[in-house]
Parts: C-alpha cells; sequence; structure tokens
C-alpha cells in the first residue's frame, strides 16, 4: 500500500530549467514534472545527491499567467534516483525561497488598489 506524504496539491507543470549546484556551480538541464507549493519534481539525465543546494529559474510563458513571469527558487534535493532503464533521474526537491520577477514594462502600473487591500 502506497501512503501519500505531500501535504500540498501538485499539479503538472513541463518547463525546462537549468539547476545549478550552488557549491559547485555545475548546471543540469531538467524539465519539471509536477510542482506543487512546496516542491517540485523534475527529469534530468544526471543524479544529483540528496541534501544538495539548487538554484534554477522557471519561465513562465504569458498564457499560463497573463504576462511573462520568472520564479527564481532555490532548494534543497529531499531525492534522486533513476526512473527507468533509459536513465531518466527523477529529482524532487523542497522550496526554500523564491522570488518572482515580472518581465513586462510598468507591471506595478496594472496593479489596482482593489487588488491589493
Amino acid at each position: 500500500m502506497i501512503v501519500e506524504r505531500r501535504l500540498l496539491p501538485r499539479f503538472s507543470l513541463q518547463i525546462p530549467v537549468l539547476l545549478t549546484l550552488s557549491d559547485t556551480q555545475v548546471k543540469i538541464a531538467a524539465r519539471t514534472c509536477n510542482a506543487s507549493a512546496g516542491g517540485i519534481f523534475f527529469h534530468a539525465d544526471e543524479i544529483i545527491a540528496e541534501q544538495e543546494e539548487v538554484e534554477f529559474t522557471m519561465k513562465f510563458p504569458p498564457a499560463l499567467t497573463s504576462a511573462p513571469l520568472e520564479v527564481v527558487c532555490r532548494a534543497r534535493v529531499v531525492r534522486s534516483e533513476i526512473c527507468n532503464p533509459a536513465g531518466t533521474v527523477g529529482i524532487a526537491v523542497s522550496l526554500h525561497e523564491f522570488d518572482f520577477i515580472f518581465n513586462y514594462p510598468n507591471w506595478q502600473d496594472s496593479l489596482m488598489l482593489a487588488d491589493l487591500e
């Protein structure tokens, strides 16, 4: 029997990212598979050690967010395992910090005071 341990709902999300190992600055190409507010699961070609700190930027297209948006994330690897015979690696990270970067001119001007209340 599988016991679900996730605390937050996950949603399917496929975005290419470049994971940067915080200690060595080594970069590893990956693609998000699913995400929640607390963590993200990636597919990659290389295993990353558990507890390794990684940084990455997710670039969301305007079709998903109504305006170009980037989220810069810092996370810790909680699981890294080979997923299939072809060697694809699954990497689960726990997010501990993220910053939103809105990429369109005068985005603050588009906010209404009512939106902030």
